[in-house]
């Protein structure tokens, strides 16, 4: 009778330790995927960098020729989007003859040293006729934007801040003094 009772003790503890070992392996894993998602959340594009008044200083088409831009100063506004749960997602806003805007998303995959993934809506304008240089500024805006998936921040030798947009075509604009 003693003989049997050790055996089930001798099982009974085997069954606790391997329910141990099996807690352990779960919390080592649970641990590992926290920290999988946190590192995924902190590796993802850092937007308030972008956030501000930008003036566009160069235009490109899907060829890389420049396209000129009409006499003028125009500026793209990107703000923080408010209607955005996910918070993955700017608004950029510009005035040439129209109001223009459009929402630029950012990949959850983030990005490299060579920028942030993104993808841009289409621009949604009012519908005012303006002057002909600003009509075909607006209508490639319109075209090249949303075939943006990159973008860039980076400083100029002479210490400029400089955002380029790139993807089928490119925009390159310019940081304004007036930063917010």
């Amino acid at each position: 009778h003693f003989h049997h009772n050790n055996a089930t003790n001798i099982k009974l503890h085997s069954f606790f330790s391997s329910v141990s070992i099996m807690r352990s392996f779960l919390t080592i894993l649970l641990t590992l995927l926290l920290s999988a998602a946190f590192m995924s959340t902190t590796m993802a594009a850092d937007k308030s960098l972008y956030v501000g008044k930008w003036k566009i200083v160069e235009t490109y088409d899907e060829q890389l020729a420049p396209v000129a831009l009409p006499e003028g100063d125009f500026y793209m506004e990107l703000s923080p989007n408010d209607n955005d749960e996910d918070g993955d997602s700017l608004n950029a806003y510009m005035k040439i003859g129209n109001n223009m805007r459009t929402k630029i998303v950012f990949s959850a995959s983030g990005g490299g040293s060579d920028g942030d993934e993104i993808s841009v809506g289409d621009l949604m304008s009012t519908m005012m006729l303006p002057p002909e240089p600003l009509f075909k500024l607006e209508t490639y805006l319109s075209n090249t934007l949303p075939k943006m998936n990159l973008v860039q921040k980076q400083k100029t030798e002479g210490g400029i801040t400089m955002l380029t947009f790139t993807g089928l075509g490119k925009i390159v604009c310019q940081a304004t003094d007036s930063e917010e």
